[in-house]
C-alpha cells in the first residue's frame, strides 16, 4: 500500500480526493461497487473456478492469520467484528491441519508417547490449537 500511495497514486494526475485510497484515472475516489466489479473480473480471468470480489481478500487475510497462529480475538479486532462468532465464519480449518492436529494431540497418542518416553509437543504447540 505504501508503494502504491508513494509511487503509483501521484501518476494518476490531479488528485481531487486526498482521503480516498483508491483513485480512478481522473483522480477521483473509486466507487466501491466498481472496485468490487473490477476484482471480480480479475478473479474470473484467472480461470481457477473461483468466484468472489474484494471480500475474498478479507476471508483470505483472516484465514492466513489463523493458520499462522494468530489469536482469534486479534483477528476479530482487525476485522472490526463485535461478536467472535462472526469472525469464526470467516475462518476455517482445512482438513490437512485438522488431521495433523488430531494425530499430534489425540489422547491415545499422548499416552503412548508418555509410556515410550517420547518427547511430547511443547506447551506452545499445544496452545496453538486452543480457541
Amino acid at each position: 500500500m505504501e508503494k502504491y500511495v508513494l509511487l503509483s497514486r501521484p501518476r494518476l494526475g490531479k488528485i481531487t480526493d486526498s482521503t480516498a485510497l483508491f483513485l480512478g484515472k481522473k483522480g477521483q475516489r473509486v466507487h466501491p461497487g466498481r472496485l468490487a466489479s473490477h476484482v471480480h473480473e480479475l478473479i474470473e480471468k484467472t480461470r481457477l473456478g473461483k468466484t468472489g470480489s474484494c471480500h475474498i481478500f478479507r476471508h483470505a487475510f483472516a484465514t492466513v492469520l489463523l493458520e499462522n497462529g494468530c489469536d482469534l480475538r486479534h483477528i476479530q479486532a482487525m476485522l472490526g467484528h463485535a461478536k467472535l462468532e462472526t469472525t469464526a465464519i470467516y475462518t476455517h480449518l482445512n482438513m490437512r491441519d485438522l488431521k495433523a492436529a488430531h494425530e499430534k494431540y489425540h489422547p491415545a497418542k499422548v499416552i503412548k508417547e508418555k509410556r515410550n518416553g517420547t518427547v511430547l509437543p511443547s506447551e506452545k504447540d499445544q496452545l496453538q490449537f486452543q480457541f
